[in-house]
Parts: structure tokens; C-alpha cells; sequence
């Protein structure tokens, strides 16, 4: 399913989040011909549990915005302790494109669920 959406010409925004994915299968991706003019990916709330399941994305030309909040590399730290799961990722994205990886974690509960703001609340 995911080459068949990599390979629509206009596909700008997308959004696979809350359906189990543990990876983007990469492997039969390929950054210079798949989301050739992808911008932004919410890949919130899956099961991706590592960056390498997400570094095709660095191959892409076109790759504004990063959402994970909510999976396991989002979650957790490091073992080091030092910076994050996805720092590798997120610096990448960062020197190639320009993009930013999203981590909303303030606004998620501990059963994954996001939590209403208060009209006013930042």
C-alpha cells in the first residue's frame, strides 16, 4: 500500500496515524521516485519503535514536517540518556531539508490518548 501512495504525483500530505505501523517499509521505497512531493507525514500513533524505520524520509526532496508524537521512539529516551531516539533522524531532516520532526508529547496522556487544551490554554 505504502509504494502505491508513494508513487501518486501530487500526494503533499499524509496522514497514516493510528494503524499499527512498526515501520515504513524503506526497503522498497526509494526517496528520489516515491513522494516525489510529500511535505508533511503524521505517522502519529503508530507502533514505529526506532528511527531507522523512518529514515527514507531523509531521502525525500520535499519533506516539511515530521509527526510521531505517540510511538515508542517518541517516548522513550535514549539509553545514553543524551537527547532522543529520533535526534539522528531529526538532525538529518533538519540539514537536508529544513524539516522539523514534531513530538507533542504535552499533549498526550499514558494510554496514548491526546489530551483536550482549554480553550485558551497554550
Amino acid at each position: 500500500m505504502l509504494k502505491t501512495l508513494g508513487a501518486m504525483p501530487h500526494l503533499k500530505r499524509l496522514n497514516i496515524s493510528r494503524n499499527k505501523i512498526v515501520r515504513l517499509a524503506s526497503d522498497i521505497l526509494k526517496g528520489s521516485q516515491d513522494f516525489t512531493e510529500l511535505q508533511e507525514i503524521d505517522v502519529s500513533f503508530n507502533w514505529i519503535e526506532n528511527e531507522r524505520n523512518l529514515w527514507f524520509l531523509t531521502q525525500t526532496k520535499t519533506i516539511n514536517v515530521v509527526i510521531i508524537t505517540g510511538n515508542p521512539v517518541a517516548n522513550r529516551s535514549t539509553k545514553t540518556g543524551s537527547g532522543s531516539n529520533y535526534e539522528s533522524l531529526e538532525q538529518e531532516l533538519q540539514k537536508n531539508l529544513s524539516a522539523v520532526v514534531i513530538n507533542d508529547v504535552g499533549l498526550v496522556d499514558d494510554q496514548g490518548f491526546y489530551i483536550k487544551r482549554k480553550p485558551g490554554q497554550r
